[in-house]
């Protein structure tokens, strides 16, 4: 009767794990490929204290038990089963914020935001010892600090819910560092002019008041009723109701009644 060998067909030594022979199992092992053609490191051989890392350009020196690689290469390879796997950059900002987003769309799609973001739906990255929303890290990067005075806006979403392909709110554009799709507006302009389809009769339609409604309500809150009574009138919390005397709610809305 023929001795096994070695799964792979071009090898003849005989197996050892899972029906390979101990070069294709540590290969197998290390790189998730039985046929990688990567060099072996002998376990048993041993080296001089001093030995630098195996890793090409490495200057550091071996970890005991580490496979001929210094401490950090070693890590990885447990970790990532690579010791040239690099899951974080450090020390360069705009490299470890670039590898965080996927830009495979082309230079007109979404870029959207792979690594952390916060519940309002954007993405999150800590710049030096500072935290700031994703789209505003790559921006200010390739421009300066942001004026405190002025928003990035979206336009991709914009375009999107004039188009009928979105709804207003959080959404997945919200990710987007496509600076083509980001741009730099005065506040009044984020919040209202810019947003022409803020108003649009589907989305009033879902509101609790018509226009004449909230013409009506501030007639009666300048004639000197209470928010209270508003709110319990139109059956609003006290705090819709403030926003709609303030103009923060339904500014479309310039008429009293």
């Amino acid at each position: 009767m023929d001795e096994p060998t070695c799964a792979v067909s071009s090898c003849a030594k005989p197996p050892r794990a899972r029906g390979w022979c101990p070069a294709h199992y540590e290969r197998w092992r290390i790189t998730g490929d039985v046929k990688a053609d990567v060099p072996l490191v002998e376990r048993a051989r041993p080296r001089a204290p001093g030995t630098r890392c195996l890793v090409e350009g490495c200057e550091k020196t071996l970890e005991k038990g580490g496979r001929g690689w210094c401490g950090m290469h070693h890590t990885r390879w447990v970790k990532y089963g690579d010791p040239l796997a690099v899951k974080v950059i450090i020390g360069d900002d705009k490299a470890r914020i670039e590898s965080y987003i996927d830009r495979s769309g082309g230079l007109d799609a979404c870029h959207p935001w792979t690594a952390g973001k916060v519940p309002d739906g954007y993405g999150w990255v800590k710049v030096g010892k500072t935290s700031k929303l994703a789209h505003m890290a790559v921006w200010e990067l390739e421009n300066g600090p942001k004026p405190p005075e002025m928003d990035l806006d979206h336009e991709c979403h914009n375009l999107a819910v004039a188009e009928g392909r979105c709804a207003p709110g959080v959404c997945a554009h919200r990710l987007c560092c496509n600076l083509r799709h980001i741009a730099l507006k005065s506040r009044a302009e984020h919040n209202n002019i810019a947003k022409p389809w803020q108003y649009t009769p589907w989305r009033l339609g879902n509101r609790k008041l018509t226009e004449a409604q909230v013409g009506e309500m501030r007639g009666l809150l300048a004639a000197g009723k209470t928010v209270r009574e508003m709110a319990e009138r139109y059956d609003l919390s006290r705090a819709q109701v403030h926003r709609i005397k303030s103009g923060r709610a339904w500014p479309q809305i310039t008429n009293v009644a």
